[in-house]
């Protein structure tokens, strides 16, 4: 039996990037993203809830930490992708080589 080369590495390239689901397991990466997100800026709203009524503030604390951890974790989100995409690029082949017809 004969083997082709470029189909050979098609499939590589489709296991690698998660087989039949072809996510490569992103979809479970970003479900665990948007949990930390939510629960780490519930948590620290509700030590800011917490610390406003142990101090008898007007919910300044709750707003200064809710705001500050979910600009945080958009900002981790972030810089993660483009660190993925940077990594990616580096990788990336190009499909076609020599002059373009």
């Amino acid at each position: 039996m004969e083997t082709n080369p470029q189909r050979d590495a098609g499939q590589q390239r489709f296991l690698a990037f998660g087989g039949a689901l072809g996510d490569g397991g992103h979809s479970r990466d970003g479900l665990v993203m948007a949990f930390e997100l939510v629960l780490s800026t519930t948590i620290f709203a509700g030590l800011g809830i917490w610390l406003d009524r142990t101090v008898g503030t007007t919910p300044l604390f709750a707003i200064f930490f809710g705001v500050f951890t979910l600009a945080y974790g958009v900002w981790k989100i972030v810089a993660g992708y483009d660190a993925e995409m940077a990594a990616h690029a580096e990788q990336r082949q190009p499909l076609r080589r020599g002059p373009i017809r």
